[in-house]
């Protein structure tokens, strides 16, 4: 148990320094509901997400404990430099004031209801769910700053814990360093250690610069209170953004709250506060009335590194930024699209757009003597997605909305062996993202039944695939959960996607599109 004892000896060494004494709590934002608010039944849904997070946590300390484990077995530890840093910026606050059982819902833009929430209780964190905690526990995690993941102006949303073990180049255990750095340092400090110099070209290629300070000298014991050499730092997301320049940061969160992404947002005016964070850890005082004039020449300040590092112009959308088709894509302009049998892992962003369009999908196939069986065509997985497939020898369609939502299309009639053409049209009833739509199935050019689908995926399925011939990852249909791939029992001829109104966006339509500001 070699990790568990090793764990427990650095939490000891850490607590005794890395936040300063004195440091204040902040307070919570009053948008945060507070836990004494909720009713009892509720309470028992945030508890679950706090065990389930629990969980993840200690499976993430066990693996990362093998691997330093299998290092020390191989002798090669003390000469192996890590670094182990403690979070992706800060805790994230896009699960909604109640918490989702999937994120991939929250990022589209849609957020669950308390109901919706409540229903999945003792299925939370198991698999056919992706969920993501209440916004509470997320900025108690990142207590004792202000907000959450995507608030780039404050600590909250920017500021972890790193750890740098290197026992044959730094002799301290349980040693704190209080340096400011920012990850783009990483890259810079592995150059340095190693002895490499970035090269400022490659085959007749010039490079770019890498930006960042490399942190290796507070490796040394007797730099250990020496003055920071990354002096200054931009930070924006979403619109949020601050600037830090030799202790001070001014920092502006933008109005729209880290859990409102999609729909009416929250809108405030922008105001920038000031921080001295060589005195106040948190940012719990706001110097910006005091210290006008060095509020403005960080403001200004940001403004240059903004433009010098090409964050102009701000752009604060969220649930937009997700779509593909703000991406360049092979699939451009095109009005029919052709896939055939082998074509499988085609990620979601690098296909045509197949959510929330008005579509056709026609599949030509051979059903053996045994029966159709198995995907004929799939996008996405349990987060989210549909498939068409051939289930106890009918052709059958299944829409899977975020685990929420699931709905089906059965033809009534078993396919006969030979050749068949199924074909499923997609009718959205608005140009709105996640509206209604109507589906209907054509087996051999005759109508085999239709449904209605009261929402659609506005964006995108999540982080999942395109497969002819089988359902890959994770399966888009619970009924077919247990049966691997569930690869299609006959031949696949060819998949083919008509799309009545071009769709798929040509490239200047797509440059347009991402860098609308409206």
């Amino acid at each position: 148990m070699r990790r568990t004892r090793r764990s427990t000896v650095h939490q000891r060494q850490l607590d005794r320094g890395v936040i300063p004494p004195g440091t204040r709590l902040t307070d919570r934002p009053e948008q945060i509901p507070s836990w004494d608010s909720q009713p009892a039944e509720h309470r028992r849904l945030f508890a679950r997400q706090a065990e389930n997070f629990a969980d993840f946590l200690e499976h993430t300390d066990h693996e990362v404990g093998r691997v330093i484990d299998a290092i020390e077995d191989l002798g090669e530890l003390d000469n192996t430099l890590v670094i182990y840093i403690i979070g992706d910026n800060g805790s994230s606050g896009e699960g909604s004031l109640v918490g989702t059982p999937n994120e991939v819902m929250s990022l589209n833009g849609r957020q669950p209801s308390i109901e919706e929430a409540m229903g999945f209780l003792d299925s939370w964190g198991l698999p056919g769910t992706s969920p993501h905690y209440a916004v509470g526990w997320a900025h108690a995690g990142d207590t004792p700053f202000q907000w959450t993941k995507q608030v780039a102006s404050h600590f909250g949303g920017t500021r972890n814990s790193m750890i740098v073990s290197w026992p044959a180049r730094i002799s301290g255990t349980g040693e704190i360093r209080s340096q400011f750095h920012h990850i783009i340092d990483v890259t810079p400090t592995l150059l340095e250690v190693v002895g490499v110099t970035h090269p400022t070209e490659v085959n007749g290629s010039a490079q770019k610069p890498i930006e960042g300070t490399s942190f290796a000298y507070t490796f040394d014991a007797a730099n250990a209170a020496a003055p920071s050499r990354h002096t200054r730092q931009y930070f924006e997301m979403m619109g949020n953004r601050a600037m830090y320049s030799d202790g001070w940061i001014a920092s502006c969160r933008h109005g729209r709250l880290p859990w409102e992404t999609a729909g009416s947002y929250s809108w405030d005016d922008d105001v920038w506060e000031l921080y001295d964070i060589t005195g106040d850890f948190s940012q719990a005082v706001d110097l910006a009335r005091q210290e006008p004039e060095r509020l403005r020449a960080l403001q200004d300040m940001f403004m240059a590194e903004a433009a010098r590092y090409n964050v102009l112009p701000l752009d604060d959308r969220f649930a937009e930024r997700l779509d593909v088709t703000l991406r360049p894509s092979h699939f451009a302009g095109r009005d029919r699209v052709t896939f055939r049998e082998g074509m499988v892992r085609l990620p979601e962003g690098s296909g045509p757009k197949l959510v929330s369009v008005p579509l056709t999908v026609t599949a030509t196939v051979d059903v053996p003597d045994s029966g159709t069986e198995g995907v004929i065509f799939a996008i996405g997985g349990d987060a989210a997605g549909w498939s068409l497939f051939g289930w106890k020898g009918k052709a059958r369609f299944h829409y899977n909305f975020f685990g929420i939502q699931r709905h089906d299309l059965l033809s009534p009639d078993t396919l006969t062996p030979g050749e068949h053409t199924i074909a499923v049209t997609i009718t959205p009833r608005t140009d709105r993202p996640g509206g209604p739509a109507d589906v209907t199935m054509a087996v051999d050019g005759t109508l085999a039944g239709d449904l209605h689908l009261p929402e659609q995926i506005p964006q995108r399925c999540g982080t999942e695939c395109m497969d002819v011939g089988m359902d890959c990852v994770s399966p888009v249909c619970d009924d077919y959960a247990g049966k691997g791939l569930f690869p299609f029992t006959g031949k696949i001829h060819e998949v083919t996607f008509d799309f009545p109104e071009v769709t798929q966006p040509t490239g200047h339509e797509r440059l347009e599109l991402a860098t609308r500001m409206d």
